[in-house]
């Protein structure tokens, strides 16, 4: 269950990343880290999906709003809810029929990533978003 709510959590600040400008992280200090890597991942996945300003914004106020109802829950199981509907939202709601498709075909590769850097390496090395 642990690893399930890692692993959406971070696919779901993968998507944040992916649609944060970058002024957004550049001001609050960036930084190296877990936090570079979390930022160029996200930029490399939004540019492979070609996420629109328009698209980005909608999936950010949608992540925005799962992350205000999901700092209050002590549940686990509530916040993992919380963020797979946020998840599956933007693929409804945000994402077009060809960037469905194409997150689809990406998120094998996204998995290994998150497990890699987020599951003390458990992933496949060397793994590329």
């Amino acid at each position: 269950m642990r690893r399930q709510i890692i692993l959406t959590c971070a696919m779901a600040a993968l998507l944040a990343f992916c649609v944060a400008p970058a002024t957004t992280w550049a001001a609050g200090g960036g930084g190296g880290g877990k936090g570079a890597k979390l930022r160029q991942a996200g930029a490399t996945i939004a540019e492979k999906l070609g996420l629109t300003a328009d698209q980005k914004a909608a999936a950010k106020q949608i992540l925005t709003t799962a992350h205000e109802k999901a700092k209050g829950e002590q549940d686990h199981k509530a916040k993992l809810a919380i963020y797979k509907e946020a998840v599956a939202k933007i693929r409804a709601e945000v994402l077009t029929e060809e960037q469905r498709t194409k997150l689809d075909e990406l998120k094998p590769k996204i998995q290994e990533w998150i497990k890699e850097h987020h599951l003390g390496g458990r992933g496949q090395q060397g793994a590329k978003v």
